[in-house]
């Protein structure tokens, strides 16, 4: 999954011990299957977010084991509230065991003994360690400085494969996507009891979910035709999610549905400011996870977002505006039709046009 590695006695069954960063030092803990822009499928890792002013702290590792990659994207990053900082933006994967993985993403500057150890990793380089030389620590030690406002964790066993994803093998692009497991089963529950309070999600599973996949119905991911997988071969390399579709729920609230459309649909950001490509649907239903090939046509009132309340930014419900409508249609069980009527109640979309499109799994 992240290159060769050796295996070592001892490091079974592997708990999540030490937070991954001070829970006094952020705001919130943000689960799996957040979607929005570019994240048009629910994404594999959660997110810790400063949303005010903070001091910022190190992120350290929650259980002991082998630093093995730190790669450095082509660009710098800055917390929000101060542009003028730079910090390098990082990827780290730590192997807790040699199933068992770690990954921080848009972290900054390394802590020094980490940094010694690795020494100068140019932007846009990388390090990796043959398998018998990477970097060991311990549980809560320091891995690096929160270098913006927030950023990435995720947690994959090898051991484990999601079973929500009809066909594992269009993920192959990103490997670690398809043995993705929430953080929150291996924690401590000293863990648990410090971190969940600061969590978004407050329903079982805390850490969110990722696959909805039901053969035979409109639940889950879907890729646009003649794209054939998540790394949407056939588009513009750096917009792959273009061909995305997701037909699934919200990540903090997971009654609520959602439909998330990367291509363009027609709408821009004045249409909706909070939606990011992620839209309602006008009285939440009928549930994706019930229609099949026997429903025929289905029709989707698709609505802008909004927060019902102050206290959690995470959550959103439908504000009632009817944006368009999406029309969808189960043709085999890896096959869907679509289309979005801009501007259109259900009532005056009533059947698909030449603009409609296919989507498989």
């Amino acid at each position: 999954m992240f290159g060769p590695l050796t295996c070592r006695d001892g490091e079974q069954n592997v708990r999540l011990t030490h937070p991954i960063y001070d829970p006094e030092l952020f705001d919130v803990l943000v689960p799996m299957g957040r979607m929005w822009d570019s994240h048009v499928t629910p994404t594999d890792h959660l997110y810790v977010f400063l949303y005010e002013e903070r001091e910022r702290g190190m992120v350290r590792t929650p259980a002991a084991g082998r630093l093995i990659r730190v790669e450095s994207f082509s660009r710098e990053q800055s917390p929000f509230w101060d542009a003028s900082i730079k910090e390098p933006d990082l990827r780290v994967v730590i192997a807790h065991s040699c199933t068992l993985f770690s990954v921080f993403i848009h972290v900054g500057e390394l802590a020094p003994e980490v940094a010694a150890a690795v020494g100068d990793v140019a932007q846009g380089g990388r390090w990796s360690p043959g398998p018998d030389m990477a970097v060991d620590l311990a549980a809560g030690d320091p891995i690096a400085v929160l270098g913006g406002s927030s950023f990435d964790y995720s947690l994959h066993d090898e051991t484990t494969s999601l079973a929500g994803f009809q066909v594992p093998q269009h993920y192959e692009g990103e490997p670690w996507k398809v043995h993705t497991v929430d953080p929150f089963d291996y924690m401590s529950d000293e863990l648990v009891a410090a971190f969940l309070p600061k969590n978004a999600r407050q329903v079982e599973p805390y850490g969110g979910r990722i696959d909805y996949d039901i053969p035979g119905t409109l639940a889950g991911n879907w890729f646009l035709d003649g794209t054939v997988d998540y790394r949407g071969d056939g588009l513009d390399e750096a917009r792959y999610w273009n061909g995305h579709l997701s037909i699934s729920y919200d990540h903090i609230d997971p009654a609520e549905i959602r439909i998330s459309i990367g291509r363009d649909v027609g709408l821009t950001f004045e249409d909706c400011r909070s939606c990011g490509g992620v839209y309602a649907v006008k009285a939440n239903s009928p549930d994706p996870a019930t229609i099949t090939i026997a429903d025929g046509i289905v029709r989707y009132e698709m609505t802008g977002r909004m927060q019902p309340s102050a206290e959690n930014r995470e959550r959103s419900v439908s504000d009632g505006v009817v944006l368009g409508t999406f029309l969808a249609q189960v043709i085999d069980d890896a096959t869907i039709r679509v289309e979005f009527v801009l501007g259109a109640s259900a009532d005056a979309a009533q059947a698909f046009s030449g603009d409609a499109v296919l989507y498989r799994r």
